[in-house]
């Protein structure tokens, strides 16, 4: 079921960890206790969606777009790693485990498009224009 590769998936990342409810494999966050589940219906399974019980209250039940969840929990974990210095580039760590990700589940999730202008050039710009900005005002 692709719901289950990607609670699997997103267990796996700092932020979450693995655990059973009622001897269902689930993911769930640490931050706040929300856990992630499979659904019951086995359509709706195999559609990538997943049941969120919000901060692990069973009464505060949504169906959540596994792909949506798992790319919020990439970034996250990225950011981390970065910070804590296990990886370098934010950019190029995100887009390999989103790679990872569909090597994992089968499900992609999209990449932003590259700039069209590098990053020297929109700093070139900028500047440009905010200079500008200063001389038509008269500062």
């Amino acid at each position: 079921m692709v719901s289950q590769r990607i609670i699997q998936f997103i267990a796996n990342l700092p932020q979450y960890q693995d655990d059973k409810v009622k001897g269902v494999f689930v993911a769930t966050r640490l931050t706040d206790g929300t856990i992630f589940l499979s659904p019951p219906d086995p359509e709706d399974a195999e559609h990538g969606l997943l049941i969120a019980r919000w901060q692990g209250n069973s009464s505060r039940e949504t169906t959540v777009s596994g792909v949506q969840i798992a790319e919020i929990a990439i970034v996250e974990a990225v950011k981390h790693w970065v910070a804590t210095g296990e990886m370098n580039d934010e950019q190029e760590s995100i887009r390999h485990l989103f790679q990872h990700f569909y090597h994992k589940t089968g499900e992609r999730i999209s990449l932003p498009p590259e700039p069209f202008l590098s990053k020297q050039m929109q700093k070139f710009l900028k500047f440009i224009g905010t200079e500008s900005v200063k001389k038509l005002i008269g500062f």
